[in-house]
């Protein structure tokens, strides 16, 4: 079985094949600015809080349900 850290590597390579198919570019090739880069690795921030919260609050339903 691979390792935690082989299986991060691998969904890194089909995220970067991706982008690569839906943009015709890397994301290093891109040509975004500091700006830009900050602008959607925070936008990314906000939507992964966003899943852990709603997975929070469906994991405090499930466990108060099965009081």
């Amino acid at each position: 079985m691979s390792s935690i850290e082989d299986s991060v590597c691998a969904d890194i390579q089909r995220r970067a094949e991706f982008g690569l198919k839906k943009y015709g570019v890397s994301l290093y090739c891109a040509g975004l600015s500091e700006t830009e880069l900050l602008q959607h690795a925070y936008e990314e921030a906000l939507d992964f809080a966003c899943y852990l919260k709603t997975l929070m609050h469906e994991k405090a339903a499930h466990q108060s349900s099965e009081i």
